[in-house]
């Protein structure tokens, strides 16, 4: 999500955001802030200022946003956009360094573990099918803890023959237990 109007909607509404710029948009520079002589962790912290979008349109948007330049040594330039100016530029780096680590943890269950295909429309039905997918995911964590196995593949192919092998067992074991004999459901006298 790129667009003036999409930042400025979602700060209109009060929520707290921190994304990356991918390309030096034009921004209307409103005052500078000052620069940490630290480093933040593998950044250096170039410049930290509160900007306007700058826009060529009749539409002028009034959210003033804090921009971060920073660098590193891997990625070169990094520039972040912020709502949160009661942050540090030093906490903006760090908060977005741990962003990504959930990004990639969705990435993971989307690609191991089918997350791209929803089975059900409804919230209740998608917040499931996560909790279901978290399960698999630390069950294949165990497994491949368990295995001191590096693989994935192998980890997940090993947990669904455990699990064949479970419910087999339990089918098996259903078929071969006497059944209890049906509850006799008799009417309530009131």
């Amino acid at each position: 999500m790129q667009s003036r109007r999409s930042f400025a909607e979602i700060d209109d509404k009060a929520i707290k955001f921190i994304t990356r710029l991918t390309s030096q948009a034009s921004l209307k520079v409103i005052r500078k802030l000052d620069i940490p002589q630290e480093k933040s962790g593998s950044l250096r912290i170039i410049s930290d200022f509160i900007a306007l979008p700058s826009t060529s349109s009749r539409s002028k948007y009034k959210n003033e946003f804090r921009v971060i330049e920073a660098k590193n040594e891997q990625d070169g330039l990094l520039v972040f956009l912020t709502n949160c100016f009661h942050l540090t530029a030093d906490e903006i780096c760090r908060t977005y360094k741990q962003r990504w680590g959930i990004e990639i943890f969705f990435k993971f269950l989307k690609s191991y573990l089918n997350g791209r295909h929803f089975l059900s429309r409804n919230k209740t039905g998608i917040i499931n099918a996560y909790y279901l997918r978290l399960i698999a995911a630390i069950l294949v964590a165990v497994v491949m803890h368990t295995n001191k196995s590096k693989s994935f593949k192998l980890a997940k192919i090993t947990l669904q023959n455990l699990l064949t092998h479970f419910c087999l067992v339990v089918l098996q074991y259903q078929k071969s237990s006497p059944r209890a004999p049906p509850v006799q459901r008799t009417k309530s006298p009131i």
